[in-house]
This record gives C-alpha cells, structure tokens and sequence, in this order.
C-alpha cells in the first residue's frame, strides 16, 4: 500500500506491519537526487501530493522552488536546488 497522506499512513500503521517513508529530508538529497521529478514532474501544477507531503515535512519554499525549476525545464538546477 502506497500512502502519503496523514488519513493513509494512519490507516496503513492500522492494517499493515509498519510504514516506510517515501522520501528522505533534503539535507539529505546527496542520497536521493531524483526527487526532483517527484516534486516538479509527477502530478499537476497545482495538485502534486508529493509537493504536499515535503510541505506537511517544513520543507514547503523549498519543494516548490525545485517545482518551479522543474517546470521551467531547468532540471539540473532543480536537482541542485534543496542543496543550496
């Protein structure tokens, strides 16, 4: 079961073994440059799940940014971005 949600990591805690976070925070991105594309390739503009989950995380400006430089077609800064 893939959950993101705060409603869904409640129920998959309920009914499964445990839960595994999707993602890792961007202090530490040098083990997971890709999640650039999560944040500015998956979903709409305006309704990226992933993009709300880094904000519920305190990491809002910055997931945004990435979005905003992913869109932008400027990839490689995107990636860059959170490390800055």
């Amino acid at each position: 079961m893939g959950v993101e949600g705060p409603k869904n990591v409640k129920l998959a805690t309920e009914i499964a073994d445990g839960w595994l976070p999707m993602f890792i925070p961007p202090s530490r991105m040098d083990l997971y440059a890709g999640l650039s594309f999560y944040l500015g390739g998956m979903g709409a503009k305006a309704k990226n799940f992933h993009l709300e989950l880094m904000e519920r995380m305190g990491y809002g400006a910055a997931a945004h940014r990435v979005q905003e430089l992913f869109l932008a077609g400027e990839r490689g800064e995107a990636v860059a971005a959170p490390r800055r």
